[in-house]
């Protein structure tokens, strides 16, 4: 299956995979066939899955479970995929929290004055609708300075066209100076090599935002501005 699937995709099938192993391995099923592993105990894991988690990750478990069921019938191996059959749960998108007008002033001009790196990973987020880890993997290769365009690369590898909006393309010329395979967005603060997965170049980025997430929510909370 890996050779099928995108480097990311693969850890978390592979992390979803083993866990469902080690539950089966409490369940005394490790000297047994696959065939022996029914609906039943499919459903029993899910069920714990959601009782533990949330629907969205039980729904996760489900797929990534089918998804190597399907291998396994593809290969003659089991007659049918049975967990391709278990419904997905509702699993409702929790809606964040939006800042008034002066609020985003203030965290704007702090970033302007504090983490100019990160306001610019936002301004990619916002001005392109970008998902934040579709910026991670941003080179300076991939900014089309003379048609003001991005590349940008997509989960399927597939690569989408983007183009650059003015307000953001005035403040990358710096880039430039820069090797083309250099990823854009890095610990430095600065273009330069980074050797790490996407996944973990996200989540980098995602704890710097969450820093100043906290660091707001505490000045509102004490009234300083």
């Amino acid at each position: 299956k890996k050779s099928a699937m995108n480097d990311n995709s693969y850890i978390r099938f592979k992390s979803r995979i083993k866990r469902f192993e080690v539950y089966l391995e409490t369940k005394g099923f490790t000297h047994r066939f696959i065939t022996s592993v029914d609906k039943r105990m499919v459903i029993d894991y899910l069920n714990q899955v959601l009782d533990t988690s949330s629907p969205r990750n039980r729904n996760n478990a489900r797929t990534d479970i089918s998804t190597m069921f399907q291998l396994f019938e593809d290969n003659d191996i089991i007659p049918s995929n049975f967990v391709s059959k278990l419904k997905l749960l509702k699993a409702p998108p929790k809606r964040n929290k939006s800042y008034s007008e002066e609020k985003l002033a203030f965290i704007y001009e702090y970033l302007k004055k504090n983490d100019p790196n990160l306001l610019l990973f936002v301004k990619f987020v916002s001005y392109n609708f970008l998902r934040p880890i579709e910026v991670c993997r941003l080179k300076v290769e991939d900014i089309n300075f003379k048609e003001q365009t991005l590349n940008v690369k997509a989960k399927n590898k597939l690569v989408k066209v983007k183009i650059i909006p003015s307000l953001l393309m005035e403040e990358l010329s710096f880039l430039a100076n820069y090797n083309p395979s250099d990823f854009i967005f890095t610990p430095k603060g600065e273009p330069s090599d980074w050797d790490a997965t996407d996944d973990n170049r996200r989540d980098y980025f995602t704890k710097r935002f969450k820093a100043l997430k906290d660091f707001f929510n505490i000045k509102v909370k004490d009234g300083d501005k």
